[in-house]
């Protein structure tokens, strides 16, 4: 894919911000070549609305109404060419739940998951990783791993809190978790009652 060259009568700052409009677009599956006029139109806009702004810290407070009301109408006008530009545009892949488990997991956690879900023979106790990592974040209790957090917290944003109860237990399973443990039973949570 041919990325479009700035017009030659953009300001150095025009540019700038052209060039990385077109990085977003291309990031987001949009062919910048289809949309090159709106983003120049973005890149003045945005270059104007700056030098705007500047202009209404330093007005006098005669001036200062219109300046400001410049500026409301130079942000809308922003939005809308982004809105414009974005429109049909794909939301980015989110990442595996591996790699992103890797980025989040901290030593404390793990530490107090070992304790309350009883995964190692002989945890620290209680008092010991209070003294070494404070108190433990709910979410380290709620979940047996942080793979099973960042799944769950996924299926809840996709679904909010009506899960289809025929879905959850493949769903829980994509995470890492099951529906069913010895310590927590979820399932009359999960299924309406008829009556």
């Amino acid at each position: 894919m041919t990325l479009p060259e700035p017009p030659n009568d953009l300001s150095r700052g025009e540019r700038k911000i052209f060039r990385t409009m077109v990085k977003r677009l291309v990031e987001r599956g949009i062919d910048p070549v289809s949309r090159a006029g709106l983003v120049e139109d973005y890149a003045r806009t945005e270059e104007r609305l700056k030098h705007l702004r500047t202009s209404e810290k330093q007005a006098d407070s005669a001036s200062k109404m219109a300046v400001t009301r410049a500026v409301n109408v130079a942000t809308a006008e922003r939005r809308r060419l982004h809105d414009a530009m974005f429109r049909g545009a794909g939301k980015p892949a989110p990442m595996p739940v591996a790699q992103q488990a890797a980025q989040e997991r901290s030593e404390a956690d793990e530490a107090w998951r070992d304790r309350h879900w009883q995964r190692v023979p002989n945890p620290l106790s209680q008092e010991e990783l209070g003294r070494r990592y404070g108190r433990p974040r709910m979410a380290a209790l709620l979940y047996r791993s942080i793979e099973e957090e960042i799944g769950t917290k996924r299926i809840l944003k996709k679904y909010g809190h009506k899960i289809p109860s025929s879905e959850w237990d493949a769903l829980r399973a994509q995470c890492g978790g099951r529906l069913q443990n010895e310590r927590h039973d979820t399932s009359n949570f999960t299924k309406r009652k008829s009556g």
